[in-house]
């Protein structure tokens, strides 16, 4: 099947809940004890900026510093204790596969966004040169988040997924209505957990560290939607776009009566998501790395061998996110629209700017980073994402996906 979907909320590493800052940015430059406590001033500071808890949460992954971290779906969630969530969707057709692994997937999903249990079902579809497969699959926490395969399906096929919570625990049934093929079952395991949030989504499920592209499919829509029996009331602020690394930008229409398609964007939106895709990417990275290095120096005991290695990797991903943010901007600098859109754009460049300036402090002094300097990227980053937020919603696009993806 390839890379295992699993779900978008995994680009948040370390901590189950918040934003991958407030987690990774506390890392190497103190002791272990001291790393706790400006963990604790970092979220104290967050929240008393009245920055809620963003919609990724739950990981344990650890990455190199030179990948990108994030899995990207486009998607809405819904929040609010879930008893049942269904919806129905059309196999997508991978349209034309390379000889790279290639995997998208489909799905739905509950979690609880406090503790990250999750679960998931739903198809993939995965290519590599002219081998196609296409599978119904399940994942939950309980099996670490690897997609366990139902059955085979076939593009165009009209697919069903429900999830609904009984006595016994929660039922998964998947059905092909075009062949008539099902599978239900009970995970016994949920039957105690209160999930408190809902996904629908189209993902790019490839793994860190891997050169897996996102391939061309057929265009996905999302329909039947039900939460808790009803059709659920979807917000554009509760979408997010799915950006790949290899360029593919999918966008996901307002939901109109109980659906959704994700479409590649065009115009000025387009232009917008295309010329700042990669310094999300980049500063991603440099999140990623700054946790990688938290991670191997309470893993060797602050060794400094291991110290001055992971803070290298952390700095070369300071610098590229550095250089990108300067052509980013230029790109902002040519961005078509109205007056009052110009107005949106030079507060995103503003704002740019003054994260630029960080990253330049980051990366000068780097061996003598403190944890205030580090306290400040985070910060102009939500500062970014805010910005960022008002420019798209004059677009038409939903805000950004959190403060370590800001544009």
């Amino acid at each position: 099947m390839g890379p295992s979907p699993k779900t978008h909320k995994q680009r948040d590493i370390l901590v189950p809940g918040g934003s991958a800052w407030y987690r990774v940015v506390p890392w190497l430059i103190l002791p272990l004890v001291s790393v706790l406590v400006a963990g604790a001033a970092w979220l104290g500071a967050a929240q008393s900026a009245g920055r809620s808890m963003p919609r990724t949460r739950s990981a344990v992954a650890v990455i190199r510093a030179d990948c990108y971290m994030a899995t990207k779906a486009g998607s809405y969630f819904a929040t609010g204790l879930v008893t049942q969530i269904s919806a129905q969707w059309v196999v997508p057709t991978v349209t034309a596969p390379t000889s790279t692994l290639e995997s998208a997937s489909i799905w739905l999903g509950i979690q609880h966004t406090t503790t990250g249990a999750f679960i998931q079902l739903g198809t993939s579809e995965t290519a590599r040169g002219t081998k196609v497969n296409y599978n119904a699959f399940w994942s939950a926490t309980a099996k670490g988040d690897k997609a366990q395969p139902l059955f085979s399906v076939v593009p165009g096929n009209v697919v069903v997924a429900d999830m609904t919570r009984t006595t016994k625990g929660w039922r998964l049934k998947a059905r092909d209505l075009t062949t008539g093929r099902s599978t239900s079952f009970t995970l016994r395991y949920a039957r105690n957990i209160h999930f408190t949030q809902a996904d629908w989504a189209e993902e790019d499920p490839s793994l860190p560290c891997t050169l897996s592209p996102y391939p061309d499919i057929t265009t996905v829509t999302l329909s039947n939607l039900r939460l808790n029996n009803n059709v659920p009331h979807l917000r554009y602020d509760d979408a997010a776009v799915l950006e790949s690394p290899n360029g593919i930008i999918l966008v996901p229409t307002r939901a109109l009566d109980d659906g959704f398609s994700l479409l590649p964007p065009s115009g000025p939106r387009g232009r917008y998501l295309s010329d700042t895709a990669q310094f999300n990417i980049a500063l991603e990275t440099f999140v990623g790395a700054v946790g990688q290095a938290k991670v191997e120096a309470v893993v060797t005991h602050m060794t400094s061998t291991v110290l001055y290695g992971a803070r290298l990797q952390a700095l070369g991903t300071a610098q590229r996110a550095l250089a990108v943010a300067r052509r980013t901007q230029q790109k902002l600098a040519s961005l078509p629209g109205s007056t009052s859109q110009r107005r949106y754009v030079r507060d995103v460049e503003s704002q740019l700017s003054e994260l630029m300036s960080s990253l330049q402090k980051a990366a000068t002094h780097f061996q003598r980073s403190t944890f205030w300097t580090l306290r400040a990227i985070g910060a102009r980053s939500i500062q970014l994402e805010r910005a960022a937020g008002r420019l798209r919603r004059t677009l038409g696009l939903p805000p950004p996906s959190g403060s370590d993806a800001p544009l």
